[in-house]
């Protein structure tokens, strides 16, 4: 990585993080971050805990533009800005990743202000697919007025055809944006958001030219239980028909308040819930 981060307390604001020809020529890989931040594997109470970035542009990286791994908690990333990297715009992970001795979920993090735009992997990406245990979920991350575009083109570094993917419990995203938009400017090409786990939020946001907002999911033991939707509005174009607006994978439990469905052109939509594991209010 440019910048590696393995302490307690550590701050860093206010700079850009590019590549020169060479690197940016370089296939993807994990170990060629932006910026990584994670504790030193020898020690099972090791921590990067209350690392703040505010204010840090990482662009055209061989590897995604900030990767947190293992004990990160109690951290802000604020005002950030992850540009055409090939790897996530933005990385949590537990540990599998990295291939740690001592794992630690990701958690008690604000995630405020921050943007992801051309990235090969997910814009946001919050544990992954394989996690089924609570210390590899995400926990009480809160995430507001984030907003992806043309992420997640390359299908051998993205976990699926979403922008976002999150894993977590007691989480929430506020005022975020969403999309489906390729780098070359095709719309409805990618979902927007797919999400599961335990008393999860996502409210006041926008999904815009996707070809599915929102898909929650179920998960091995973990059991995706009260997630909560509320206030979205969704952009649709003119080839546009969504079966759900809200996907709902079997067993999930959903609760709907309120949503605003923005269709654009000539397309149309058809608000259902695929699963009947839901409530709507």
């Amino acid at each position: 990585p440019v910048l590696r981060i393995k302490d307690n307390s550590c701050e860093a604001r206010d700079f850009l993080v590019t590549a020169n020809a060479t690197r940016e020529a370089l296939s993807y890989a994990y170990t060629l971050a932006g910026i990584h931040v994670e504790p030193l594997d020898d020690f099972v109470y090791n921590t990067c805990d209350r690392t703040i970035l505010q204010s840090i542009r990482v662009e055209k990286q061989p590897g995604d533009g900030f990767l947190f791994s293992g004990a990160c908690t109690l951290s802000a990333i604020s005002l950030c800005d992850s540009w055409s990297n090939k790897g996530m715009g933005y990385r949590f992970d537990y540990g599998v990743l990295t291939g740690r001795t001592f794992p630690h979920y990701i958690g008690l993090i604000e995630f405020n202000q921050n943007r992801a735009t051309f990235c090969g992997g997910h814009a946001l990406a919050v544990s992954d697919l394989a996690a089924d245990a609570q210390a590899e979920m995400g926990i009480r991350f809160r995430a507001t007025n984030f907003e992806c575009y043309a992420c997640g083109e390359d299908a051998a570094v993205r976990y699926n055809d979403y922008s976002v993917f999150f894993f977590g419990e007691n989480s929430e995203f506020n005022g975020c944006a969403f999309d489906g938009v390729t780098a070359a400017g095709v719309k409805d090409q990618r979902g927007g958001l797919f999400i599961g786990g335990r008393n999860n939020r996502v409210i006041n946001s926008r999904f815009i030219s996707t070809n599915q907002p929102i898909e929650v999911y179920q998960q091995g033991t973990q059991k995706t239980v009260d997630c909560v939707i509320s206030g979205i509005r969704v952009v649709m174009e003119a080839a546009t028909v969504y079966t759900a607006v809200v996907k709902v994978q079997a067993g999930a439990i959903v609760r709907v308040i309120t949503d605003e469905i923005d269709p654009v052109g000539v397309g149309g939509y058809c608000w259902r819930l695929q699963q009947t594991g839901h409530r709507r209010r």
